[in-house]
């Protein structure tokens, strides 16, 4: 179920004492900021700081937004800020201005009501399970805006994420089955190599992107050969991303979408990638009824072209 957050405080005028502007409802409730809206309505510009704690009408909470000196807002001014942050029941949302300008602040979000295990209400069945963990505190900590540490905290409603989740750049690998622990898209270069070596190859063009969500691994690429060099041994794509999962027998499966220039006729041309690896192993077939066959250097000549899909299993 997906919530609409709605006004929960305001407007409220903090001035330069500390002001509650979200003061917790009873015990049984969490609340979710999703929204805070500033106004500056005076002819003076002034700053703020706002903090989360368990003491109303205080500054020595946890600062969620302001830093140092407080966050500025210019004279006749408005913004707003928004947030997914989950608040727990003794939760106060505190805001001291440092200056004598009064600023207005208004709040959106909405409360879960629940004691963590039941639903609130007549008696009737059993309600879903509510958030657990510790609120905003010390063990939960503001870092930027949309962003934040949250400790201990169960989430098992829909996700609606309107900027996009972004995932470490080293990625950190899990090994439960229910768990994604990696996004990310890029860049490679395929190129043709051989089994045993491979030299003075050059191309017109060599292009590749490959998408990897968890383990799965998605590649696109393009090569067209200006000189085919010397390959020894069987021919194989290089460049992979990442190297495949080394599970015996598990293959990725490439598909060649188009091929020119090739010197043998063929009625298939296709691939696989092996297991523990980070080439592309090409075969053909030469007739319908013929065995599959690997391909060698005199396949292939100096303008040689071919296009490909590549789907296969990394390793993390």
């Amino acid at each position: 179920m997906i919530l609409a957050p709605k006004r929960i405080a305001g407007p409220a005028f903090i001035a330069t004492t500390a002001t509650n502007i979200y003061t917790p409802l009873p015990s049984t409730s969490y609340t979710v900021l999703r929204h805070i809206h500033i106004a500056n309505k005076t002819n003076a510009a002034a700053t703020f700081t706002l903090y989360i704690g368990a003491t109303g009408g205080s500054a020595s909470g946890t600062e969620l937004f302001g830093g140092g000196a407080g966050h500025s807002v210019a004279a006749n001014t408005e913004f707003d800020y928004y947030c997914t942050l989950f608040m727990a029941s003794t939760d106060f949302l505190t805001g001291i201005t440092g200056s004598a300008s009064t600023l207005v602040i208004t709040v959106e979000g909405f409360q879960i009501f629940g004691d963590g295990s039941t639903a609130i209400g007549p008696t009737g069945p059993t309600g879903p399970t509510g958030p657990t963990g510790a609120g905003v505190g010390d063990a939960n900590i503001w870092t930027a805006l949309n962003t934040w540490t949250a400790a201990g905290n169960n989430f098992d409603e829909i996700l609606a994420v309107d900027k996009g989740l972004q995932f470490p750049a080293t990625q950190v690998a899990s090994t439960g089955a229910n768990v994604l622990d990696d996004y990310e898209e890029g860049s490679w270069t395929p190129a043709l190599a051989g089994v045993t070596s491979e030299s003075g190859q050059a191309y017109t063009t060599q292009v590749g992107r490959y998408v990897k969500i968890g383990k799965e691994v998605c590649c696109q690429g393009y090569l067209l050969l200006s000189t085919l060099g010397t390959i020894t041994g069987n021919v194989q794509v290089s460049g992979l991303p990442f190297s495949s999962e080394a599970t015996t027998d598990l293959y990725g499966a490439v598909t060649i979408g188009f091929h020119d220039s090739l010197t043998t006729s063929t009625v298939w041309f296709g691939g696989f990638v092996s297991y523990s690896s980070t080439r592309i192993f090409l075969r053909m077939k030469t007739a319908a009824a013929a065995s599959v066959l690997v391909m060698n250097q005199g396949d292939f000549a100096n303008t040689s072209s071919f296009l490909l899909n590549v789907f296969y299993r990394a390793t993390a």
